[in-house]
């Protein structure tokens, strides 16, 4: 909380101090990941190359520092490649005031087996230096599905029942 100290010398000279002492770690509001494309309402998201995945913590105060986002693919870390750094972004929204991000961009560089794709967001830490449990899932239990697979069909061989078709 707040707190005022008062300091009165022999003299009657008085000085006032007010600090804060803050021993509350911050509050996730929300955590959720969108497929580019996507309404955040949609439970089931597909991402194929060309994508991007976006995933966001949202925190009732400003962090010390940007949280640490680490992707997995059927649990399975990701190798990034073209990860984007975290984006930290004030918001007018009372609700969630501080939001961090980070986009995950969907190519043929990216090391990953087809699967469901998660998220873990560590190191939240506020400015007082209480630090926030790690995050593990998200808040609205969406699911994520990396399908890079073609659906390409490959015959090997075509049987015919009239010899004028060949």
């Amino acid at each position: 909380g707040t707190h005022t100290v008062v300091a009165v010398d022999k003299a009657g000279n008085k000085t006032t101090k007010t600090f804060v002492i803050d021993k509350t770690a911050a509050k996730k509001n929300a955590v959720n990941a969108n497929v580019n494309g996507y309404k955040n309402e949609v439970k089931e998201q597909y991402a194929t190359n060309g994508n991007k995945v976006t995933a966001y913590i949202s925190i009732n105060e400003e962090l010390k520092h940007n949280p640490t986002f680490t992707f997995y693919a059927n649990g399975k870390e990701i190798k990034v490649i073209a990860k984007e750094d975290v984006i930290a972004k004030s918001s007018s929204n009372a609700k969630y005031p501080y939001v961090y991000e980070v986009k995950l961009a969907i190519d043929e560089n990216l090391e990953a087996e087809d699967g469901e794709l998660t998220f873990t967001v560590t190191d939240i830490v506020d400015k007082a230096g209480n630090k926030t449990a790690d995050i593990t899932k998200v808040s609205n239990g969406k699911v994520i599905t990396l399908d890079r697979t073609s659906n390409r069909v490959t015959f090997t061989s075509i049987k015919t029942t009239n010899d004028a078709v060949r």
